[in-house]
């Protein structure tokens, strides 16, 4: 992962349910800032506002739940 992240701009982690991704990622990037997207609250705006979010982010970042975040 971390020679991925190296390469590219964005990577993407997929798989399972309660497998540690999560886990890995932050153990992996503990710089990083972690980015919940609740499916009830956007917390961050993030939904309401992803161009302000991303312009204003602290890169780099992990997002979490992306899927409620389409």
């Amino acid at each position: 992962l971390k020679h991925l992240f190296a390469h590219f701009s964005c990577v993407i982690v997929v798989g399972a349910r309660q497998v540690g991704k999560s886990t890995l990622l932050t153990h992996l990037f503990p710089e990083a800032s972690h980015i919940l997207l609740d499916p009830i609250q956007d917390v961050q705006n993030v939904r309401h506002d992803p161009d302000l979010f991303l312009n204003n982010a602290k890169l780099p970042v992990i997002f979490d739940e992306i899927q409620y975040a389409p």
